[in-house]
């Protein structure tokens, strides 16, 4: 629901909904929250500790005249994020999708060129990511670096259910779809695991993002597996989540191919994300250098 302000006390009932949130108490002079705030230790992030912080009621009440800030629960969700000082997802998803024949990419346009195909897929991306977020208050964070997508579910604060699992993968799979209609075909995978960036020191440690990149190098097609682990950690979740309509149009389960050399025992059959394009005529988005035709020919079942 979408407020102009709050009282402290509405305040207080609304912070009172996020598990982060251990205590909040009204200030004696009732002009701000008091709030005790679990975090993860910067030293040892599977560790928690609780810090006291304060926040004005003006503060929070001003928040509505930026264009940012729509919704009660986005404000809380953006000062949450402010007040840590790194990002650690614990039990979450991290999607990596791989940039299909980049160097012919970069080869054959040129920086401002890659700039503004890039740019526009994610633009393009943001828009439905931007209709989830104001739904549901959940954000996808997400980077590009060189050839690489990362994806990632916020699981500091939503932990794993069914409307951030949507989310996700309808995120994904929308990248994946956009990313074809803008010419970059996208090889990737899902990961489960863990999620650590200390952005002032430039330092990324995530055995989700681990596992999803040593199963995304074994395929062959444009599609992008559902790891066994992350299988598993949604599954603690939410067993039934493959029953769920909402889910079902962007995960299905089926054969995935692996390259004939790189096998390592994989199953034959696991869970995989549908990109959201559905067109025959699919292969014309393909740029002239991209010539992997097996690739091709494997992933027919994908845009069907």
């Amino acid at each position: 629901m979408k407020h102009n302000n709050l009282s402290l006390h509405e305040w207080k009932n609304a912070f009172e909904l996020f598990n982060k949130v251990s205590a909040v108490e009204i200030d004696s002079r009732g002009e701000a929250l008091i709030l005790k705030i679990s975090m993860p230790l910067y030293e040892d992030p599977k560790k928690n500790i609780t810090e006291t912080k304060r926040i004005t009621l003006k503060n929070l009440n001003d928040r509505f005249s930026e264009s940012i800030y729509e919704y009660t629960r986005d404000i809380i969700r953006n000062v949450l994020m402010e007040w840590r000082s790194f990002i650690y997802f614990e039990n979450t998803l991290v999607a990596f999708f791989d940039i299909q024949a980049y160097s012919k990419f970069i080869k054959h346009k040129s920086l401002g060129e890659c700039i503004k195909v890039l740019k526009k897929l994610f633009d393009n991306v943001a828009v439905n990511w931007g209709t989830g977020r104001r739904a549901t208050g959940i954000n996808i964070p997400h980077w590009v670096f060189s050839d690489s997508i990362i994806v990632a579910l916020d699981t500091y604060i939503w932990p794993i259910s069914r409307v951030p699992l949507r989310l996700f993968f309808a995120s994904c799979s929308v990248v994946m779809g956009g990313a074809m209609e803008s010419g970059l075909p996208l090889r990737g995978a899902i990961g489960g695991g863990n999620f650590c960036l200390y952005e002032n020191d430039n330092i990324l440690i995530s055995t989700a993002l681990s596992d999803a990149a040593d199963h995304e190098r074994d395929q062959d097609w444009l599609g992008a597996v559902i790891t066994p682990e992350a299988e598993n950690i949604i599954k603690k979740y939410d067993n039934n989540f493959d029953s769920d309509d909402a889910i079902t149009p962007y995960v299905k389960y089926g054969q995935i191919h692996w390259k004939r050399d790189s096998k390592r025992g994989r199953p034959e059959k696991l869970f995989y994300v549908k990109p959201l394009m559905n067109n025959p005529d699919w292969e014309n988005y393909l740029p002239n250098y991209f010539d992997d035709v097996e690739k091709v020919a494997n992933s027919q079942s994908l845009y069907r």
